[in-house]
């Protein structure tokens, strides 16, 4: 894949999932081997239902890709997260992908008041 490629399905990721909560392009982007380390979620079904819950918690959040590199096999973006209009949280993720889906995830956050 092209690192365009790469960068189209991590932004595809953040729009699709947390911004439009189309819960059902979980199974079109990550692989059936999906790792999310950071919170050593592994599985389809155990990563929707750990995006359902941020979801259903936080129904006005909306994620913004501020800044997006990959490499290889690995797109890194730098992102905020807002809710009701404000900055709630901001973080860096790495993806790497294999053949168009997200095999492994991680993340770092911070709160912001």
């Amino acid at each position: 894949m092209s690192l365009e490629e790469i960068k189209a399905i991590a932004q595809r990721w953040q729009e699709e999932v947390f911004n439009n909560r189309n819960l059902n392009a979980i199974d079109e982007l990550l692989d059936t081997n999906y790792v999310l380390h950071t919170a050593n979620i592994r599985g389809i079904a155990a990563a929707k239902e750990e995006f359902a819950k941020i979801i259903r918690d936080s129904p006005d959040l909306h994620v913004t890709i501020e800044d997006i590199f990959a490499e290889g096999d690995k797109v890194a973006y730098r992102w905020t997260w807002r809710e009701g209009g404000k900055v709630r949280s901001a973080g860096i993720t790495i993806l790497r992908i294999v053949d168009g889906k997200i095999v492994e995830d991680w993340y770092c956050s911070s709160q912001m008041s």
